[in-house]
């Protein structure tokens, strides 16, 4: 098993490297100072790609409108450069109703997968792919599409912010589900790592569970968050430029990202307790940083550290774990919560500005301000991820089998 583990790392690692290399192709090209730069074919590279999508996006769109016997309807949850999500809850209720529920969860993603093959693949964007690939006068068909996911279930909080419940991926089909996350603090280096493990369970929780649970949970979590040390509590970030940001006298001048902010006042205050034999951070150096509550002795709002803060900073007392709680947990979990209409953290607004899942959403804080910043206004919301209901219904239909289903 291990040998077997250790062979698709290999091979992932290798598929992806050199999906980085053919990707950096059109990086290549679209930069003044490569040998072969050319504004046009780098426009006809993306152009292409916009195409290519659109046409797939409207090519399955029509498919599933003429198998649920529908008009206009979009199946279509949302697309990217390469990928296509498409709802399939229309006809899994049909089969549900007309067949009933199979004993074994797994009967019910065949199911799906069968579906997705005859009708998606074999049907659209086969014969589709190179009817796109004539009209674009390539000499051959190149283009290939496949099912990558299947999932049962989903929550979009906005552009590339989703995260989708997969039973099976690329025909690797799992015992228990696994979660599929894209832009979710979860993958990101900068959230402390026991934020992450609470709000993956939060997510599993609000998929399959009930709000009380959640509200118990949240409950437990944040008296934990309230003893915990300030390394694992603290916000990781890595640090490029820290003097380009500094006055004479060590001070972050306005609009200094947190992390700089974070270095410079670690460093100012190994000066002022006279700690000469602890090293200053560095530009290039990783560090982790906590929020200070308002008014501090240190007359800033963050302090960063290595492996842990000096206690002859004698901060302990002034760490602001509110705060830190509330940008670390609060917000990310409030704002999927918000989407299913649950209330378990305090009252927000119903949706939050994309600012709020940039990871240098608080870098323009300034040191005169409180550390928690008001809320910006929502620009959009992404749609849910169930189809909507068909405009027309289906007739009544005799018990469908699997060989009338996908024959």
């Amino acid at each position: 098993a291990k040998a077997h583990e250790d062979n698709v790392s290999r091979l992932n690692a290798t598929q992806l490297a050199l999906k980085i290399l053919a990707n950096g192709g059109y990086g290549a090209i679209a930069n003044r100072y490569f040998r072969y730069f050319d504004v046009d074919i780098a426009e006809g590279i993306t152009m292409t790609g916009q195409t290519v999508i659109r046409f797939v996006a409207a090519a399955i769109n029509e498919k599933m409108n003429e198998l649920m016997e529908t008009v206009g309807v979009d199946y279509v949850l949302g697309s990217d450069t390469d990928s296509c999500m498409t709802s399939i809850a229309a006809f899994m209720e049909g089969y549900i109703e007309a067949c009933g529920m199979p004993a074994n969860y797994n009967d019910l993603i065949d199911v799906a997968d069968q579906f997705v093959q005859a009708n998606i693949e074999r049907d659209v964007l086969e014969p589709r792919l190179k009817e796109l690939a004539t009209q674009l006068g390539s000499i051959n068909s190149t283009l290939s599409m496949k099912r990558e996911a299947i999932a049962d279930r989903g929550l979009f909080r906005a552009k590339k912010h989703y995260v989708l419940q997969v039973w099976d991926n690329e025909g690797v089909r799992y015992t228990e589900p696994d979660m599929k996350m894209v832009g979710i603090e979860t993958a990101r280096t900068t959230t402390p790592k026991i934020c992450k493990d609470m709000l993956t369970t939060a997510l599993k929780i609000i998929l399959n569970g009930e709000e009380a649970d959640l509200k118990r949970e949240f409950k437990v979590w944040k008296q934990t968050f309230a003893t915990e040390s300030p390394q694992k509590i603290g916000f990781p970030r890595g640090v490029s430029e820290i003097n380009k940001w500094s006055d004479p006298l060590g001070n972050p001048i306005k609009k200094t990202p947190i992390g700089a902010k974070a270095a410079l006042a670690y460093n100012k205050l190994l000066k002022q307790h006279s700690l000469l034999e602890l090293d200053p951070i560095k530009e290039g150096s990783k560090l982790k940083f906590v929020y200070l509550r308002h008014n501090n002795p240190t007359g800033m709002n963050v302090v960063g550290f290595m492996d842990e803060i000096p206690e002859q900073f004698d901060l302990d007392h002034w760490i602001d774990r509110d705060v830190q709680f509330e940008k670390a947990l609060t917000i990310p979990l409030q704002s999927f919560t918000s989407l299913v209409d649950w209330h378990v953290v305090k009252a927000r607004p119903a949706t939050l500005d994309d600012s709020w899942f940039d990871e240098d959403y608080d870098a323009e804080q300034v040191v005169s301000t409180p550390a928690r910043p008001a809320m910006a206004p929502v620009k959009t919301r992404e749609p849910s991820s169930r189809a909507p209901k068909p405009t027309a219904k289906s007739k009544k239909q005799p018990k469908p089998t699997l060989d009338s289903l996908f024959g």
